[in-house]
């Protein structure tokens, strides 16, 4: 006699589905079009952004993008394990927790533009005088305020907004 086994999925379909869906995700965290295509002074944010991130032969670097990361990396991981965790125990789908992740980093980027003054070279006194401020990276605000986040799968964005 043939044993009788019914196979009944306790949710291990929806496991790996996610897990694949997962890994197809990503996050950017910056200056992303469209969102980085408005102009200041005759130039778009990303370009603003990739001068204060690597500076000029006359503006030193203030690099507060690839700073965060490094500055914020044990926070990073742990924004990761917890979204991706609300994923496996069923509580978020995996671009919720992704873009859930993105906005945190996002976040974090804000936090280290905001701290600038504490840790970036300090402008020069010409400057301070044109601007009215000593504060490092911030001139009209707008740099501060295209920042942005996205989720891309295999590349393409499929989320995005501003860092807040």
């Amino acid at each position: 006699m043939k044993p009788n086994v019914k196979y009944k999925d306790m949710g291990l379909k929806a496991l790996v589905e996610n897990t694949k869906v997962l890994k197809e995700l990503g996050v950017l965290v910056g200056y992303i079009p469209p969102m980085a295509d408005v102009g200041h002074g005759g130039i778009n944010m990303a370009t603003l952004a990739a001068i204060m991130e690597y500076g000029t032969d006359d503006i030193p670097a203030r690099p507060f993008l690839s700073s965060f990361y490094r500055e914020y990396a044990n926070q990073i991981k742990e924004l990761w394990s917890t979204e991706t965790s609300k994923v496996y125990m069923k509580k978020k789908d995996p671009l919720e927790a992704v873009t859930d992740v993105a906005k945190g980093m996002a976040s974090l980027a804000l936090k280290r533009f905001d701290t600038a003054s504490a840790w970036a070279i300090p402008l020069d006194p010409k400057t301070v005088e044109r601007k009215g401020s000593s504060t490092p990276l911030v001139d009209t605000g707008a740099l501060r305020a295209h920042l942005g986040w996205a989720v891309t799968k295999k590349r393409s964005i499929v989320r995005f907004g501003r860092a807040e």
